[in-house]
């Protein structure tokens, strides 16, 4: 079980759209390694209340917090930052080239959070690693089509269990079961061996858009925490109404 694995999901990824436009709700994980404590990913700014309200049920203050790994610079996985002031805060150089070079624009990637991410990076908030690096019990992977800087993360916990948190790279195990690939900010073809890449790895991942899985000797998809149950409301002129959803 999830337990097990010396990890916890502050915030679990939801794998939807809307006409609107990309919810972007993502995965958000916290990592205990030796005395330190590190985020994957941070959420957006709607994420903030949820986030932290998160942590405090764990006994975690903002504060507490010592690195903030990021697989992208989507908004919807980098904002949040600024209430993280004693982490360190790393992304794969690449990623951070492709925001700062405005090579994003080029792509018609309209994820990107230019002023914020600028702000943070002039502020000396932004430490850039290249894949393969290690920080404490973590090795990043490059993992490019995404974005061309998406990186994995991959763990190795305690017990000796091999994870990695894929990011947008594998956003959902109904895509990865469809060979259906994510959204491209890359050149044509980039990213088309990331899903053999990642479970050459491992055979259990965090995506960033869905529960943790791992694959078993069939092949099939295992969930290791039961779903959300996702409340919408909406408020109408004539009435208000709620829907439940299991994700």
């Amino acid at each position: 079980m999830i337990e097990d694995l010396n990890f916890d999901i502050i915030l679990q990824g939801i794998p939807a759209v809307s006409d609107r436009g990309a919810l972007g709700w993502c995965t958000v994980a916290l990592i205990r390694c030796r005395d330190k404590k590190i985020l994957i990913d941070t959420g957006s700014n709607g994420d903030r209340g949820n986030l932290l309200r998160g942590l405090r049920e764990l006994g975690i203050g903002p504060e507490d917090i010592n690195y903030v790994i990021l697989t992208h610079l989507h908004y919807d996985h980098c904002q949040n930052l600024e209430i993280f002031p004693n982490a360190k805060v790393f992304v794969c150089e690449r990623e951070l080239e492709y925001v700062l070079s405005k090579e994003y624009k080029k792509f018609g990637d309209p994820y990107i959070p230019y002023v914020y991410i600028t702000a943070m990076h002039e502020a000396g908030r932004l430490q850039t690693v290249t894949p393969d690096s290690y920080i404490e019990c973590f090795k990043f992977v490059h993992l490019p089509g995404h974005t061309p800087g998406s990186c994995g993360i991959i763990y190795n916990s305690e017990d000796g269990t091999k994870v990695v948190f894929t990011g947008d790279a594998l956003k959902n195990a109904w895509d990865y079961l469809n060979n259906k690939l994510p959204p491209s900010f890359s050149p044509p073809g980039t990213g088309n061996d990331n899903y053999k890449k990642i479970f050459e790895i491992s055979k259990l991942v965090v995506p960033g858009h869905d529960r943790p899985f791992y694959l078993d000797d069939e092949g099939r998809v295992n969930y290791l925490t039961p779903p959300t149950i996702l409340t919408i409301k909406f408020t109408l002129a004539e009435a208000e109404v709620k829907n439940q959803w299991k994700i």
